[in-house]
Order: structure tokens, then C-alpha cells, then sequence
């Protein structure tokens, strides 16, 4: 479809968890699939570049840093680098970043989530747009939004450096293209319905997933290459956030009292990011239960595909996955201040899903809820998420702005103006 080569850069700034980084590559996919020819560059200070090393995408590793939340208040720090302050941990991976512009010389820059990056560290490159803007230098600026938690900077919560010249509605106009990967009606309900920074030019792509349902294997296939035996199987992905460890104890000893084990094989999901001592008493946990535990991987959903019944966050990725899967599904929100992931399960789809918050599960009482949801029949029409639908899109919308240095008129997709 692209004829031309580009090179392409993407920031993501990854500082919770995993799925920045599984929906910027689920992007990246959907895009080469239209044009192979394209260089893409991420720019990410994730704790697993593998992931896009593995599928040839070129990383340029940022020092990490991660946010903690101290009696309800988000708190930034370098992950390993504890000799800097915040401060000098930004300013060095913005530093890096600009130094990136320079050489590698993109044609595209694609933001995800952050429009002025983690404390403001993508303000230089976004000064470097002010100033090509128009020029032969110019190039196309894009962002990706998962749509309900808002990532503009009127609503960023991190102001430092946003009067550098730019106010956050300069920086919000010079994004050439808004794309969010959400479905209309979820973005128009969330908090960043009626905001000025959702004007005609953000387009709502739909939801996107690292998998399309075509491409996922048999159910034996996939338990074979997780090393599982072709078993009814639960599967529990908790994440690295609150009591993992004590959500899983209680909610295996409610499968043991309810007969469930040894009748289904139990694997657990383990995040890379879980403390130390969180992932200990894990490991104890699931060896009482006798459960297999597993490793993080971009291709969970195909063991998602594979589960009868699946324990889980409802983070956008985990959800995306169960809905396109049509499993069934117990949907535990993480319980902090966000209320991201409550307000997505307020929109389950059918029978096959239900949801609890930590405290219910911790009570023990949701024993009926798990019988009910393994009686239920798996979605027999799950939605269908595209993301070389998304990736065409972008790729006919980019191309033409560079062919024509100018943005592209909506066409395909539905505006996201409240």
C-alpha cells in the first residue's frame, strides 16, 4: 500500500506495567502489514524490549522509571538508576530521545499515551515540531490514546515544564493526527468527553488487540506451547498491582471447596513487574494449589483462546483480549484511584462475563458467580478487533500527509467530538 519507505518513530513511556507496550506493538504490526518497507524506532523505558526485538522492531532503551502509589498519590523514581533524582532521570532520557530525532530523522513520530511524554520529557521533540512546522523538515505527529483514562495535558496531573513556551493547548495543536484505539461510545462516556482536545481531527479507530481472532491457534495447540496438557483450563493473569498473591490464594481455595481442582488444570500468570516478595508468596501459593505458573508473554491471548475460564484484571489490553476471545470471563478491577478499569466493566458483554471488585473476592462470597459463569456458553459471536484495519488507516492517512504535507480530511472511522 505504502510505496514509499518512511522511518518511523514511537515513544512510549511504560512506566506502570506491560500494556503500553503490547498495544504499540499490536499498532506497529497492523502498520507494517501495509507497508514492509517502513524503519520503525521505539523509544521506551520497559523493563522487556524483547518484545519488540523480537518482531525486528528496533528499540532505543530509556532508563526506567516506575510510579508508585504512596497512600493514594502517584509517586515517580528511576527503577534501577537510584543514584538519580527523577529529575535528572527525565531530563537524561529526554536528552537521549532528542538526540534520537537528530539521527535517526523520522518522517513520522507516533506519541502513545502521554502528548507531552512522562514530566514532560518529549517537550523538546514537540519544540522541534513548533519549529519544522510547515518546513521541509517538518514531520507528521501523531498520538494513540486507549480512550477512557485521558492522557492530554490540561488533564496530565504533571505540569512541570508545560509553560516552557508551550501551553498545553499548544502542545495538543500540534499533534497532526489523534487516533484513539476505543470504540465511540466508550470515549464520548468517559472523562475526556466535551474536552476541547477531542475536535474533529480525533478519530475513533476501535478497540485493538495484539492478535486478531483469525490468527489464534487451537486451544491443544496453544496449551502444547505453553507447556500445559490438554486439559480443561482456568487461568488467573492478576497483574503486579495490589494483593495478587492474597486474590489468588483465596480465589484457588474457592475452586478447591467448590470441586473445580483437580477436575481443571490452573495456571497462573506471573507480571514481570511483581515485587520480589509479592512473587515469592505467588510461587508458594501456586505450588499449594498445584498450579502451573507462567511467565508473561505479548501472545497471552492465544492462551486466553484456550482457557475455560479466565481470572483477571480489566486492564485495556486483558479486556480487549477476553472480549475478542468470547471467554469466559471474572474480571477483577484493580482497586485504585483511577477508576479506569470499574468503568469498563460497567459494559461486560453478555453471560459469559461477570466482575468483582478485590474486597468481594477477598470475602470469599463470589463461589455462585464462578458456577454461573462455567455454566454459561462462551460468546458465540465475539467482536471483531482489527488491528490491520487500524494499521491501514494510519498508513493511508500518514503517506497522504507526507505526500501532501498536510493533514488528511477523517474519511474511514468516526469523529470522537462530544
Amino acid at each position: 500500500m505504502a510505496g514509499s519507505t518512511r522511518r518511523v518513530m514511537l515513544y512510549t513511556h511504560n512506566s506502570i506495567g506491560l500494556g503500553h507496550v503490547f498495544r504499540s506493538l499490536a499498532v506497529i504490526t497492523g502498520m507494517r502489514a501495509w507497508a514492509p518497507d517502513w524503519d520503525f524506532l521505539v523509544m521506551s523505558g520497559s523493563s522487556i524490549p524483547q518484545t519488540f526485538l523480537a518482531e525486528g522492531i528496533e528499540v532505543l532503551k530509556l532508563p526506567g522509571v516506575r510510579r508508585d502509589f504512596v497512600d493514594g498519590k502517584a509517586t515517580l523514581r528511576p527503577r534501577h538508576l537510584g543514584t538519580l533524582t527523577i529529575k535528572q532521570a527525565l531530563d537524561l532520557r529526554a536528552r537521549l530521545m532528542a538526540e534520537a530525532l537528530a539521527g535517526f530523522a523520522p518522517d513520522i513520530v507516533l506519541v502513545e499515551h502521554n502528548m507531552a511524554g512522562l514530566g514532560g520529557e518529549l517537550l523538546p521533540l514537540l519544540e522541534q515540531k513548533r519549529r519544522r512546522r510547515g518546513g521541509a523538515r517538518d514531520f507528521a505527529l501523531a498520538h494513540l490514546s486507549r480512550g477512557i483514562l485521558s492522557a492530554y495535558p490540561e488533564a496530565d496531573g504533571r505540569g512541570e515544564g508545560l509553560g516552557h513556551a508551550m501551553t498545553p493547548n499548544d502542545i495538543t495543536g500540534l499533534y497532526d493526527f489523534r487516533y484513539i484505539l476505543e470504540d465511540r461510545g466508550v470515549v464520548a462516556t468517559g472523562p475526556e468527553a466535551g474536552r476541547p482536545a477531542l475536535d474533529g481531527r480525533a478519530v475513533c479507530l476501535g478497540k485493538i488487540a495484539i492478535r486478531n481472532r483469525d490468527e489464534l491457534p487451537p486451544a491443544s495447540q496453544a496449551k502444547r506451547a505453553w507447556g500445559l496438557p490438554d486439559q480443561a483450563l482456568i487461568l488467573f493473569s492478576l497483574g503486579r498491582v495490589g494483593p495478587v498473591a492474597r486474590l489468588t490464594r483465596v480465589l484457588g481455595q474457592i475452586m478447591l471447596a467448590s470441586g473445580l481442582l483437580p477436575g481443571h488444570r490452573l495456571a497462573v500468570v506471573v507480571d514481570p513487574y511483581l515485587p520480589p516478595d509479592e512473587r515469592q508468596e505467588l510461587e508458594r501459593c501456586a505450588e499449594s494449589l498445584g498450579a502451573n505458573l507462567l511467565g508473561f508473554s505479548p501472545r497471552l491471548v492465544e492462551l486466553i483462546n484456550a482457557a475455560d475460564l479466565l481470572v483477571c484484571r480489566a486492564g485495556y489490553n486483558t479486556f480487549n483480549e477476553a472480549l475478542l476471545t468470547g471467554t469466559r470471563t471474572l474480571f477483577v478491577p484493580e482497586g485504585h484511584g483511577g477508576m479506569e478499569q470499574e468503568r469498563r466493566v460497567a459494559r461486560l458483554a453478555g453471560p459469559h462475563q461477570a466482575s468483582a471488585s478485590e474486597a468481594e473476592v477477598l470475602a470469599g462470597g463470589i463461589e455462585d458467580q464462578i458456577q454461573r459463569l462455567l455454566k454459561s456458553p462462551r460468546d458465540p459471536a465475539p467482536p471483531l478487533l482489527d488491528r490491520f484495519a487500524v494499521g491501514r488507516r494510519m498508513v493511508r492517512d500518514l503517506e497522504g500527509w507526507l505526500r501532501g504535507h498536510r493533514a488528511v480530511a477523517p474519511g474511514e472511522g468516526s469523529s470522537c467530538r462530544a
